[in-house]
């Protein structure tokens, strides 16, 4: 599933070489559809979102982000405070180490998924992208028909309430 319409895409990864392959990578397999924005800590990320009214349709985040400053946030830090902005944004963690019982937690705690930096890193990362962009289309679609429903159901109550009343108050009025 390839969206039909320009989208943001934030990749947050403190190793320069990998972040810069990934960005690459994404520019080539979405073409002209992505504008792919790197960021190499979540604090600048983190930054970046509280400034702006335009947010990213996904954020690629590294678990480990101290590799080079050992004092910034990590992956799951981080993702709480882009959660905290509200917005919705899906979080797909991209980790080094191929550990279930993260992977497990990542998803607990609100990503959309969870990929291992292997050599099969980059093509997962394309298909859980498309993923969460379906999964964030039919999660509008489900709010859209929620709000429908909740109009049609209104509206027949306001109908029901007012034939009840009216038997009450005027019980000749429909004979």
């Amino acid at each position: 599933m390839k969206t039909a319409t320009n989208f943001d895409l934030y990749v947050v990864e403190d190793d320069a070489n990998y972040r810069e392959s990934l960005k690459h990578s994404l520019e080539n397999n979405f073409k002209s559809l992505v504008n792919v924005k790197t960021f190499p800590t979540g604090e600048s990320c983190v930054k970046v979102l509280e400034k702006t009214k335009e947010k990213p349709k996904v954020i690629v985040l590294d678990y480990v982000l101290n590799g080079k400053w050992k004092d910034a946030m990590n992956g799951i830090n981080t993702m709480d405070r882009i959660k905290s902005l509200g917005g919705e944004i899906p979080v797909i963690i991209l980790s080094g180490p191929n550990d279930t019982e993260l992977a497990i937690e990542t998803l607990h705690l609100g990503a959309c998924d969870y990929v291992v930096k292997d050599k099969y890193a980059f093509n997962h990362i394309r298909n859980s992208i498309e993923k969460c962009l379906h999964q964030r289309e039919l999660h509008n679609e489900v709010k859209k028909y929620k709000k429908i429903v909740l109009a049609v159901v209104g509206v027949v109550l306001f109908i029901l309430g007012w034939v009840v009343a009216a038997q009450i108050f005027a019980p000749g009025l429909f004979k």
